[in-house]
């Protein structure tokens, strides 16, 4: 039942993000596509099943996303209840209580024993249905700094409750996670403003809307076929920022590698606690993720064949 309802939530969100995306007649088949698409995936790649939680989201999840369609402006608001309402049943499932266990400060300590695949999948998903919600509460109207103060919280007091509550390692995770998801939201355009709420005011979104394709035309080069690559070329301040957020990420993980109860395997992963110069080298692919993608987006924003 858990799993149902964790497919159905989901689903209805990638519902209302296609629509928030792409016209209704464009985003309803894009949904049904990624809905076929999964349901093969989980019969042709290995170790994986279907399962009849799998089949019966899907048809739940497009009813639920055309109930809800007809709300309007209230669509988010029911859609941040909805996840809310999944992520306390999820966390305190089976509701058994049992005496008190020890909170975890140390970062993904329930991730750090067992099977990595399931801890990544785990992983995989609340990170999803974290940035989900901020993406909602976002749409709806609400501040990036007072929904991920609200959401840090309150799943800090969610993980505190599973100290007496359910079956789950409790640990400061989930709040780490909101504050990563909440910084990447952040580097977004217009983020740390709140948005106006969908199908609220049609003709101030109408009138952004042609503002923001005004800015992109007289912010576009002049000169057709030629391509400004003024970008390409970062400025001495933010390469000093990329090489300080290098060394600041590499002693972070360097320090996480020498506390105690760390698995040596995963030292091995860096070939070793003393080998900090493949750190540094693993800090800055993981910024480099970021750059490549910047890159790559300006190209498809500037090409005629994106």
């Amino acid at each position: 039942m858990l799993a149902l309802l964790r497919d159905s939530v989901a689903w209805i969100v990638i519902a209302y993000i296609a629509i928030r995306s792409f016209s209704p007649r464009t985003a309803w088949p894009l949904v049904a596509l990624a809905m076929c698409g999964t349901l093969l995936a989980k019969i042709v790649i290995v170790n994986n099943t279907l399962t009849p939680a799998d089949v019966a989201a899907m048809p739940l999840a497009l009813t639920g996303a055309l109930v809800l369609g007809k709300q309007g402006s209230r669509q988010p608001i029911t859609l941040i209840w909805l996840l809310a309402g999944y992520l306390v049943v999820s966390g305190l499932s089976p509701f058994n209580f049992h005496t008190a266990q020890v909170f975890h400060w140390i970062p993904f300590t329930g991730s750090l024993s067992g099977s990595m695949l399931l801890n990544l999948k785990a992983l995989a998903a609340k990170a999803f249905f974290i940035g989900a919600l901020i993406y909602l509460a976002l749409d709806y109207g609400f501040t990036l700094k007072r929904t991920a103060t609200v959401l840090a919280a309150s799943l800090l007091a969610l993980e505190i409750a599973q100290v007496w509550v359910g079956t789950h390692t409790p640990e400061i995770t989930d709040a780490i996670l909101v504050l990563f998801i909440a910084s990447a939201f952040l580097a977004l355009p217009g983020a740390g403003t709140p948005h106006i709420p969908s199908n609220a005011a049609g003709d101030a979104a109408d009138h952004t809307a042609d503002r923001q394709r005004d800015r992109i035309k007289t912010s576009s080069n002049p000169e057709p076929g030629l391509l400004d690559r003024a970008w390409l070329y970062p400025r001495s301040g933010r390469l000093v920022l990329l090489v300080l957020a290098t060394i600041a990420l590499t002693a972070l993980i360097y320090a996480v590698l020498g506390l105690p109860k760390i698995p040596y395997n995963v030292r091995e992963l860096f070939g070793g606690q003393s080998s900090w110069w493949r750190i540094g080298f693993f800090s800055l692919a993981i910024f480099s993720f970021g750059i490549g993608g910047t890159i790559a987006g300006h190209c498809v924003a500037r090409s005629r064949v994106p």
